[in-house]
């Protein structure tokens, strides 16, 4: 089903319908074990983003130690996930980089065992994992039915909007003043949170936010690769490659380093007009239609 309100959707009833929608859908992921793990776990983590996203929003409504308690529980159980996910994007972002670079295919035989290697160890260990997931999973939705959000309104929905814009513009000015690894994925996060919520939001406002969403998806997606090419670069510096991959270790990540700082720049050239307005500005110009729902 389409991650939107429905039209004439109660705002409130509407996020608390697609928070057991998003649990449901990362479920049947955990446990669909005929199919290939990394996209399992792909998919499962954006579910649990989702839902994150969601609880941001009813935050005020449910109440902040409720907040703080299925916030961390869920964030918990996608950090137990990052190992798997962290291995399969060092391999992938190797393979592009090769793909990428005609002179360099082939190259790189021992990185690329090693990468490799890690990827099959972590998979063997993911199937107790994704279980433990699933139990976070269904009492994130048991817990959800408790929840009272008749009170949560279109109105409510446009000041968590504001406020979702502020952070992520707030995570942008820290990522411009020092483009560290860390500001550049909490920027990444906000801005994720941030298109999801308006996407929800889409029956709301008359042009869908389609602009906004196009533009947030695009950042996210130039630090997502941003942030791939750091996730092989910090497993390349690690001593427990010196010793085996020592020979092929200096000029790929030469590669990489240069790879970085074309992305970096290409991220604050477009995150300049996106983050232009101030958050009264731009929830003003979005005009969320705050007339009562059924």
């Amino acid at each position: 089903m389409p991650f939107r309100l429905e039209p004439h959707e109660h705002p409130g009833r509407g996020l608390k319908r697609l928070y057991g929608q998003e649990a449901g859908a990362a479920i049947a992921e955990c446990r669909a074990a005929d199919a290939a793990l990394a996209p399992r776990v792909h998919e499962v983590r954006k579910h649990l983003k989702k839902m994150r996203a969601i609880l941001k929003l009813l935050r005020e409504e449910i109440g902040h130690r409720e907040f703080k308690s299925e916030n961390f529980r869920l964030g918990d159980a996608g950090r137990q996930l990052s190992p798997v996910r962290d291995a399969e994007v060092r391999l992938a972002t190797f393979e592009k980089q090769r793909e990428a670079i005609a002179e360099l295919r082939g190259d790189f035989p021992r990185v690329r065992r090693r990468l490799a290697r890690e990827a099959r160890a972590q998979s063997v260990g993911a199937g107790p994992v994704l279980e433990g997931v699933v139990a976070v999973l269904q009492t994130a939705h048991r817990h959800a039915g408790a929840w009272k959000v008749a009170g949560f309104t279109t109105g409510d929905f446009s000041s968590a909007l504001q406020s979702s814009y502020k952070t992520a513009r707030d995570a942008y000015r820290a990522a411009r003043r020092e483009m560290t690894v860390e500001r550049q994925h909490d920027l990444r996060k906000r801005l994720k949170d941030f298109c999801s919520q308006l996407e929800m939001a889409r029956p709301l406002h008359p042009d869908g936010f389609e602009k906004e969403i196009g533009a947030a998806k695009i950042l996210a997606d130039l630090l997502g690769q941003h942030l791939d090419l750091a996730v092989l670069r910090e497993a390349l510096i690690q001593a427990r490659w010196k010793a085996e991959t020592a020979l092929e270790r200096d000029s790929l990540l030469g590669l990489l380093a240069a790879g970085q700082l074309a992305l970096e720049e290409k991220v604050l050239t477009e995150c300049d007009p996106f983050f232009r307005e101030g958050p009264k500005a731009f929830r003003d110009r979005l005009s969320l239609l705050v007339h009562p729902r059924k």
